[in-house]
């Protein structure tokens, strides 16, 4: 397993735990490129709210086609983010229920008391 894909996986059961509802996007076959050149890795859904979100290990870049997709998302005022861990998505978890907890988060896997916070740009 490679360090996005184990990243992505945590990112998924976390999510859907949390009552999300996750697609993952498959781009590896040719069938699958013909689609949206740089879609995102998961599709979130929850309350009517569609989020798209692409994982990235901390020293990832998007490619030109992820830069695309991601401005024809929010071209058309659709929400993308990316996450290079898990703590980035429980930060937006907690962006979304609009709390900023000081304590640790339990069982998270951040480490010596981090906080959570909102994303800067989400």
């Amino acid at each position: 397993m490679t360090p996005e894909s184990k990243i992505k996986s945590e990112i998924v059961r976390l999510l859907e735990k949390a009552g999300y509802y996750v697609i993952r996007n498959l781009q590896g076959s040719i069938m699958h490129r013909k689609n949206h050149l740089g879609i995102s890795d998961l599709t979130v859904i929850k309350s009517g709210r569609v989020t798209w979100a692409e994982i990235k290990t901390p020293t990832g870049r998007h490619r030109a086609g992820q830069k695309a997709f991601r401005a024809a998302i929010e071209h058309h005022g659709g929400e993308y983010v990316t996450w290079a861990s898990i703590d980035d998505c429980i930060r937006w978890l907690y962006h979304q229920i609009g709390t900023k907890p000081a304590q640790e988060v339990a069982g998270s896997g951040m480490a010596g008391g981090a906080t959570a916070r909102p994303l800067a740009g989400s």
